[in-house]
C-alpha cells in the first residue's frame, strides 16, 4: 500500500472502523485476490468484539503491498457503502483540480445532504433547527448532585485526583481508557462526596460536560445509559430495521457525542469490574475522561488508583465544628471534639450522623458531646454483647453500627412519628440507595402526612438525604448494609420484605418504580414462600419494562424471573408461568420479530381459553397481538378479522366508552383503510375520535392518532384537498404538545406528501426536510422512517426535473430499505415506485414496466385489487404502456381503473377526470402519435 494510502486510511481510521463489518463474503473476496492469508482470517475471527474485529483488520490491511484498490473493491461489491465513500475520498481530492460536472457536483450535494449537510440543497433552517443547534452545543450535565453542606477539607486528595484525571495528557502515561483514574476506599469513608466535591470545584476543565451514572448494579448503568442517550442526547434506540439497539452499542454512541469536546464521566460505587467493564470507551477512539468510585481496587483494566483514607485530624476537627456551629477559631472544645474525632475514627459518614443526633437533642434538652461520648460507649458494649456474629463487621462498620443503633433508637422513640420512620427505614434498605421516589413510600397504610412527617424525622436525623425538586431521597449503602444486617440478626428480615413488596407491587408499573422494583425482587427470592405469594410481580415489572421499551431488559429480567419461579416449583401449567411467557412473547413482538411472535401467540390463545376463560383480560390481549402480529405482516384480512372477533369480547368486558375498547375499534379501522373498504374506515374513526375526545380530551395522542389515519381514507377516496387541510391541524397541534413523539414525524411526513400532490412544492419541503432532520436525530439515519421522509425528498426534486439527484436518493433508500424491512414492505415499494417514474422519465420505459409490474403484484397480494394504492400503479402502468404506443392495452387497463373508482369511491374521485381526459387523448390521437400531449393533469406518483 503506498503511503498516501496508508496515511489516508489511518486519518480516518474511527469512521472505517465503525463502518467496516469483517463478514465471511468480504473476507473470501480479500483471500481470493491475495490481500489476507488464512492465518489472518483466524486471527480476525477470534476476536468477539466487531469494533476490535475491524480495527485489527485494518491494522493487517495497511501493511499489504497493493491492497488500497483491491479494499475499495471488496466494501463496493459488500455494499458496505460507508467505508467505501470514505476510501473514495482519496481519489477524489487527488482530482479536485479536474472541473466537476453538473452531474458530480449535484450526486456531491445530495450526498451531504443525506449525510447531514443541509446547506447542500440551500434548506432554511428553521427557529426549531436553530435552537434545537444551541440545545446541542450547551454542555450536558446528567444526574449530578452537589456535595453535602458539611464537606471539609479533602484539598490535598482533590489536587490528586485532578493530577491523576490529567497526568495521562501531560506525563505521558498509556493507558488501555486514557485519563482514567478511581477514588477507592472503604463504604462510609466520602468517595461519593469527594466526587461531588470534585465536580464543583473542576467542572468547568470538562467544558460543563459532567455525566454521573451510579454503578452498583449493571441494570442501573443501563437504565441511566438508556435514559442519556434518549431523553438528553435524543439519540435513537433502534435499529435500522426496528430492533432494539445493543446497549454497547447505545453506549458507544453515547460517548462519541462527547468526541468533539471534553466531558468527565463519574461511575459511582462501582461493585463489579465485568459489568463496569461493557459500560467503558473501549470501543471508541476520542475517550472521555472516566472517574470510578468503588470500594473494589482491583481492575481488569489499567486505571488509576486513589486510596482514600479517614479525614486528617484536623479536617475531621473542622467538620465537627462546621455542622455544630462552632467558629474555626473558637479552640475551647478542641480538646472534646478530638476525642469525638478519635471514637469515631475521623469516618465522615459517623461524624456526620453524631452531628445530626446532637443538633436534634439540643432543641429538645441541654446536650454536649460528653453525654454522646458516654452514651456512644454505653451501645458500643451492648453491640459486643448482642448475637450479631463477630464476623459481620470490620472497625469502621462496627462504629457505624454502634452511631446507627444510637440513632435509630433516639428516632423510634419519637411518639408522633418514631414508629413509622424505622418502618419506613427497614424497606428502604431494600431499594435502590439513589433516587427513590417518595411516591412509592405512601402507599405504608397509614396517612400521607404522616409519612412526610416520618420522613422528614429520617432526614434530620441524617439517615436519608432528601431531593426536593425531584422528589426522591437517598440513602447510603453503609446504612443499608448495618440495617440489613440487624434485620436478619433479629429474623426481621422476611416480613420486612413482604411488607415492601406488598407496597410495590401497587407501584411497580410505575416509570420511577420500575428500577427499585427490581432491586426488591432480587431481595425476595431467597424466599421461596415471598417467590410463591408475589409471583406475579415479575410479569408487571417486565410488563413495565416492555412498556417503556426497554426490550432488552425486559427479556432479561422476564427469563431470570421465569426462571426463578420454574425454581420455587411451579407448575408449568401455573397461571403466571403463562402470563410471563407471553410478556416475553409481547418482547420479541416488539424486537420486530413478528414471525416467530405470531407462531406462540396463537398458541397461547388456545391454551389460555382452556386455562383461564375466552373472556380473560389475557385472553383478550393475546388474541389481539395475534392480530397485531398479522397486521405487520401486511396479512390486513386476517388481523381484520381477528379484531372484529376481539372487538365483541372487550364490549362484553370493559364496555363499549372504554379506552380499551376504542383501541381495538382504532385498530379495526386500520385494517379495514387497508383493504380499501374507505366508507366503512372512515365511520369508524368519526365514531372513535368523538369517544376519543369526550374520555380524554382534545390534544391527547390517540386523538391525534385516529384522525390523522381518517385523514389518510380522505386521500385515498380522493379529496385531497380536505385530508391537507385535516393533517395541517393536527400537525400543528401534535408539535406543540408532544414535539419528538413518532407519531408528530408521522404526520408530517404525510402533511409533506399531500403537499407535494397539491403542488405546494416550498411549504412541503420545509416540512419534510424538519421531519427528516428529526426522524434522523431521533430515530438515527438507517431507520425505516427517516429512510421513507428521505425519499419524500427525492420526490420534491424529481418534481423539479433533478432527475439525476432524485435517483440517487431513492435508490439509496430502496437499497437500504429492501435490506432492513424486505422488498414488499410498503417503504420499499414506494421506493421503487419512485425509480419507476425517473426510469420512464429518462426513457427507461422496458425497465420503467418491469418494475411497476413487480409492485403492482405486490399490491395485489397485501392491499387488493381496490387499493388505492394498487389502482394508482395500474395507472402509471397505462402512461408507461402509452409512451410504448401499446395503445390498446394502456386504454383497456385506464377502463378498467376507471370503473373500479366509480364502484367503489364514487363519481367525485379527484383522479377520475384526469383518467377520462387520458383515455379520450389516446383515442383521438391514435393516428397521430408525436402529438399526443403526455402532461395531462394526472399527478406523476399519485401520492404513494
Amino acid at each position: 500500500m503506498e503511503e498516501h494510502e496508508k496515511n489516508h486510511i489511518l486519518d480516518n481510521l474511527d469512521t472505517l472502523v465503525r463502518t467496516t463489518f469483517c463478514r465471511s463474503i468480504f473476507m473470501a473476496q480479500l483471500v481470493a485476490n491475495g490481500v489476507l492469508g488464512l492465518d489472518d482470517i483466524h486471527i480476525i475471527d477470534s476476536i468477539p468484539n466487531d469494533l476490535q474485529k475491524s480495527l485489527t483488520f485494518y491494522k493487517l490491511i495497511v501493511t499489504r503491498e497493493n491492497s488500497y484498490g483491491l479494499l475499495l473493491e471488496a466494501l463496493n461489491e459488500t455494499s458496505q457503502s460507508g467505508a467505501a465513500q470514505v476510501l473514495k475520498q482519496l481519489y477524489t481530492s487527488s482530482s479536485s483540480s479536474q472541473p466537476e460536472s453538473s452531474a458530480t457536483k449535484a450526486r456531491n450535494r445530495v450526498r451531504k445532504f443525506l449525510d447531514g449537510d443541509q446547506n447542500q440543497l440551500n434548506h432554511k433552517k428553521t427557529k426549531e433547527d436553530l435552537e434545537r443547534e444551541a440545545h446541542k452545543s450547551k454542555p450536558v450535565i446528567f444526574d449530578v448532585r452537589p456535595p453535602v453542606q458539611l464537606f471539609t477539607g479533602r484539598q490535598q486528595e482533590l489536587l490528586e485526583l485532578h493530577d491523576k484525571l490529567q497526568e495521562s495528557q501531560t506525563n505521558g502515561i498509556t493507558t488501555v481508557v486514557s485519563q482514567m483514574a478511581s477514588v477507592t476506599g472503604l463504604g462510609g469513608i466520602g468517595k461519593t462526596e469527594l466526587c461531588r466535591r470534585y465536580i464543583q470545584e473542576h467542572g468547568n476543565h470538562y467544558d460543563g460536560n459532567i455525566i454521573w451514572i451510579t454503578a452498583e448494579k449493571e441494570e442501573i448503568m443501563q437504565e441511566s445509559f438508556l435514559r442519556l442517550a434518549k431523553d438528553v442526547l435524543q439519540l435513537s434506540l433502534k435499529t435500522a430495521n426496528g430492533d432494539s439497539k445493543e446497549i454497547t452499542t447505545i453506549v458507544d454512541e453515547v460517548y462519541n457525542c462527547f468526541s468533539d469536546k471534553r466531558s468527565l464521566f463519574i461511575f459511582d460505587n462501582a461493585e463489579s469490574g465485568e459489568h463496569l467493564e461493557k459500560f467503558m470507551p473501549f470501543r471508541v477512539s476520542q475517550k472521555p475522561h472516566i472517574l470510578i468510585s468503588s470500594r473494589d481496587r482491583d481492575w481488569e483494566f489499567e486505571v488509576d488508583v486513589m486510596i482514600l483514607h479517614e479525614l486528617d485530624e484536623e479536617d475531621a476537627i473542622n467538620f465537627v465544628k462546621k455542622g455544630l456551629g462552632i467558629k474555626p477559631q473558637d479552640t475551647t472544645q478542641n480538646e472534646i471534639i478530638l476525642q469525638l474525632v478519635t471514637t469515631l475514627q475521623r469516618f465522615p459518614l459517623t461524624l456526620q450522623q453524631a452531628i445530626s443526633f446532637i443538633k436534634q437533642q439540643r432543641m429538645i434538652i441541654d446536650y454536649d458531646i460528653h453525654m454522646y461520648l458516654k452514651a456512644f460507649e454505653a451501645n458500643a458494649k451492648t453491640l459486643l454483647d448482642s448475637k450479631i456474629p463477630a464476623g459481620s463487621f470490620n472497625s469502621y462498620k462496627r462504629t457505624t453500627f454502634t452511631t446507627w443503633r444510637m440513632t435509630t433508637e433516639r428516632i423510634a422513640a419519637d411518639e408522633d412519628y418514631g414508629p413509622l420512620a424505622i418502618k419506613i427505614l427497614n424497606r428502604i434498605s431494600y431499594l435502590g440507595a439513589d433516587n427513590i421516589p417518595r411516591s412509592i413510600l405512601l402507599g405504608l397504610g397509614e396517612e400521607e402526612h404522616e409519612v412526610l412527617f416520618a420522613l422528614r424525622l429520617l432526614v434530620k436525623y441524617s439517615m436519608l438525604e432528601s431531593q426536593p425538586k425531584e422528589g426522591t431521597l437517598s440513602i447510603h449503602r453503609l446504612v443499608q448494609e448495618v440495617t440489613r444486617i440487624e434485620l436478619k440478626t433479629d429474623e426481621k428480615d422476611e416480613v420486612t420484605i413482604q411488607d415492601l413488596l406488598q407496597v410495590l407491587e401497587k407501584n411497580c408499573a410505575s416509570v420511577s418504580a420500575v428500577e427499585h422494583s427490581i432491586v426488591a425482587w432480587n431481595y425476595g427470592i431467597k424466599y421461596p414462600k415471598l417467590v410463591h405469594q408475589f409471583s406475579n410481580f415479575p410479569i408487571q415489572v417486565t410488563k413495565q419494562l416492555f412498556a417503556l421499551e426497554r426490550y432488552n431488559e425486559a427479556n432479561s429480567f422476564g427469563n431470570k424471573g421465569l426462571l426463578t419461579l420454574k425454581e420455587a416449583n411451579l407448575d408449568e401449567n401455573h397461571v403466571d408461568i403463562f402470563k410471563i411467557k407471553f410478556q416475553l412473547t409481547k418482547v420479541d413482538y416488539g424486537q420486530g420479530k413478528y414471525n416467530h411472535s405470531l407462531e406462540i401467540f396463537r398458541d397461547m390463545v388456545g391454551q389460555a381459553r382452556k386455562t383461564i376463560g375466552e373472556l380473560d383480560p389475557y385472553t383478550i390481549e393475546m388474541e389481539q397481538y395475534v392480530g397485531l402480529a398479522l397486521n405487520k405482516q401486511g396479512k390486513y384480512r386476517e388481523s381484520l378479522e381477528i379484531f372484529r372477533e376481539v372487538l365483541e369480547k372487550v364490549k362484553t368486558v370493559y364496555g363499549e366508552d372504554d379506552a380499551r375498547c376504542l383501541g381495538t375499534i382504532l385498530n379495526l379501522a386500520i385494517n379495514v383503510s387497508a383493504l380499501g373498504e374507505y366508507k366503512e374506515a372512515l365511520d369508524l374513526y368519526e365514531n372513535i375520535i368523538k369517544k376519543y375526545k369526550r374520555l380524554l380530551g382534545d390534544n391527547n395522542r390517540q386523538v391525534f392518532l385516529a384522525t390523522q389515519n381518517m385523514a389518510l381514507v380522505y386521500r385515498a377516496i380522493g379529496q385531497l384537498d380536505k385530508a391537507t387541510e385535516i393533517l395541517k391541524g393536527v400537525y400543528v397541534m401534535a408539535k406543540t404538545t408532544m414535539e419528538n413523539d413518532t407519531l408528530t414525524f408521522l404526520v408530517g411526513h404525510n402533511l409533506a406528501l399531500y403537499l407535494l400532490l397539491q403542488g405546494n412544492h416550498e411549504e412541503a419541503y420545509e416540512v419534510a426536510t424538519h421531519v427528516f432532520e428529526r426522524r434522523k436525530e431521533i430515530l438515527g439515519p438507517e431507520h425505516s422512517e427517516t429512510l421513507s421522509t428521505s425519499n419524500v425528498l427525492g420526490k420534491l426534486l424529481r418534481c423539479q426535473g433533478k432527475y439525476e439527484e432524485a435517483l440517487l436518493i431513492h435508490q439509496n433508500v430502496y437499497q437500504k430499505l429492501a435490506k432492513s424491512c424486505g422488498k414488499s414492505h410498503p417503504h420499499t415499494l414506494s421506493a421503487k415506485l419512485d425509480i419507476s417514474y425517473i426510469w420512464s422519465a429518462i426513457g427507461m420505459k422496458e425497465e420503467a414496466l418491469v418494475s411497476l409490474q413487480e409492485v403492482l403484484e405486490s399490491q395485489m397480494t397485501k392491499l387488493g385489487p381496490n387499493n388505492h394504492q394498487t389502482l394508482a400503479t395500474q395507472v402509471e402502468i397505462a402512461k408507461v404502456l402509452e409512451q410504448m404506443q401499446r395503445f390498446e392495452e394502456a386504454k383497456r387497463l385506464l377502463e378498467e381503473v376507471e370503473g373500479k373508482i366509480k364502484a367503489n369511491f364514487g363519481e367525485e374521485h379527484s383522479l377520475l377526470p384526469g383518467i377520462r381526459q387520458f383515455i379520450q387523448e389516446i383515442e383521438t390521437n391514435f393516428s397521430n402519435l408525436n402529438e399526443i400531449d403526455n402532461s395531462c393533469n394526472l399527478p406523476r406518483d399519485m401520492g404513494q
